[in-house]
């Protein structure tokens, strides 16, 4: 099922699974791909991988179908497109999101990786107890690590002798972005696997701008409302600002809660501390929460968007 305004960008898929055994038709779930409204959405399960490649799969077989009933070979290895390395790195995904925020890298560095995992474990266990509510908070990329929309000239898409068809469906298959969904007017959205590893979406825009083809794609943002982790790193030292965001959600002059705490921990090599808290109430503020807000602003001011020019 498919519903939305294609014109604004806000496109659904839901997808109802059934499968069928010896004529017993039997009904699996269901799920839906994202909200317009910044509401989190639960996990995928785990045929959704399956779902996505069966949607994708049928549209380039109608695309294919006017010249061919089989779809053509994948010469992926006899383009030329100087991709780079994607490699898969341990950790939670939560630390993997953090390093690609403060490397803005195409794939998570493992040193990063290691200190943010290492750093938030010590804090969990170590906060003091006048501070419990910081358990339930993690960090939230401040865009969909999996998702990505833009523009692009069909006829050339859609072309298979064309310049763009291959390498764009290259370099998909490479980074792990395999399913597409394609709207009016040559608008075009993104979806990456559910168990791959994040990539940066700075860096993966910058991979789809070999299609010639391609005149416009974002990565998908996500608002700052929920609880959140805002992390900072200055040569050797981190800063792990917790927002413990509860209560009523106001509308005016943004969405937000009408209440919030700031909770600062600062990590070296050698230790991790807690340095203090701070509610915005009125009262004078410590000085770290003015950095405190600085990293805030600076999170949600990553921009992954990117226009050909004319």
């Amino acid at each position: 099922e498919a519903w939305g305004d294609c014109y604004c960008g806000c496109i659904f898929s839901r997808f109802s699974y059934f499968t069928v055994f010896d004529s017993q038709v039997t009904y699996r779930g269901s799920f839906q791909n994202r909200s317009c409204d910044g509401t989190e959405l639960p996990p995928p399960p785990e045929w959704a991988d399956t779902a996505w490649q069966a949607l994708y799969d049928y549209r380039q077989y109608a695309a294919w179908s006017h010249d061919t009933l089989r779809p053509p070979t994948y010469p992926c290895d006899t383009i030329s497109l100087d991709l780079p390395e994607v490699h898969r790195v341990p950790g939670t995904m939560e630390a993997k999101l953090i390093a690609l925020c403060l490397s803005r890298e195409l794939n998570p560095p493992q040193d990063l990786v290691k200190r943010a995992s290492s750093d938030l474990d010590w804090i969990r266990q170590n906060r003091p107890d006048s501070i419990v509510a910081i358990d339930s908070i993690e960090f939230r990329s401040p865009w969909n690590p999996r998702g990505f929309a833009g523009y692009w000239n069909p006829d050339e898409m859609n072309d298979t002798s064309g310049l763009s068809y291959w390498p764009f469906k290259c370099i998909r298959e490479h980074l792990g972005v395999p399913w597409v969904q394609e709207g009016s007017n040559g608008w075009f959205s993104l979806h990456s696997g559910g168990t791959s590893d994040p990539l940066h979406p700075c860096a993966i825009i910058e991979e789809f701008k070999k299609v010639p083809a391609i005149t416009h794609m974002k990565a998908q943002v996500r608002a700052d409302i929920e609880s959140d982790i805002y992390v900072a790193m200055s040569t050797d030292t981190f800063h792990y600002f917790f927002r413990h965001a509860w209560g009523r959600l106001l509308t005016t002059p943004d969405f937000h809660y009408e209440n919030e705490g700031f909770f600062y921990f600062r990590s070296t090599s050698d230790s991790t501390e807690y340095v203090g808290g701070y509610n915005p109430d009125g009262s004078p503020c410590p000085e770290w929460y003015i950095y405190c807000q600085h990293t805030r602003r600076k999170k949600y001011e990553q921009p992954c968007e990117w226009s050909r020019p004319d």
